[in-house]
């Protein structure tokens, strides 16, 4: 039987405890380590309904248990519950492994993102020395906002704290020695981050 579990694909297995060679309980356990066959519902038919053999079934994994004699009615009303709640969850781990790779891709578009904005930091960065050297705090300033704005947007870190240590210093007393020292840091943080790549 476990030969065709994993041959076949299976919706549902009803199991009993009392089976030769291999119990119920063994199989059971074989069942919620095999990968191909971890998520099938398990009903465990059993003779001996009391409550420690429930319990014992139900941490091992089965998803219900009944009696043996048992009624063909509920029997049926298990099965069709149980059914049900495999779609749904076929359907959950489906849209789970959806997001995972929608998530996946989101990532490496992210990267590839970076990537570009960080090597296209050399062009913008001999502006940013220009604006310093001419000491024209105000374009320095604008320019690094928007730079602030699209490092916090790529979660580049370094570069989006860097760039408002020098727009603090740019607001409080524009020491220009303080914003030099701040860019060589945010120079030196972009090609690093850039020769990583």
């Amino acid at each position: 039987a476990l030969n065709h579990l994993v041959v076949y694909e299976i919706d549902l297995i009803i199991l009993d405890i009392m089976m030769p060679v291999m119990d119920g309980y063994e199989t059971l356990k074989m069942l919620r380590q095999m990968d191909r066959t971890k998520m099938i519902p398990v009903i465990i038919l059993t003779a001996n309904a009391n409550v420690k053999t429930f319990t014992r079934v139900i941490k091992m994994g089965a998803d219900d248990f009944i009696a043996k004699p048992f009624d063909q009615g509920n029997l049926r009303r298990k099965l069709e519950y149980l059914l049900q709640d495999a779609e749904r969850r076929k359907e959950e781990l489906q849209l789970m492994l959806q997001e995972e790779k929608a998530k996946q891709l989101n990532q490496k578009e992210l990267l590839d993102k970076q990537q570009e904005f960080m090597e296209g930091f050399e062009k913008i960065f001999p502006k940013m020395v220009y604006l310093v050297s001419s000491q024209n705090q105000d374009e320095l300033r604008k320019m690094l906002v928007i730079f602030e704005k699209k490092c916090e947007a790529l979660q580049l870190e370094n570069g989006s704290r860097l760039a408002l240590k020098i727009i603090l210093t740019i607001d409080q007393d524009c020491n220009w020695d303080v914003i030099i020292k701040y860019l060589e840091e945010l120079y030196g943080c972009f090609m690093e981050s850039c020769t990583k790549k």
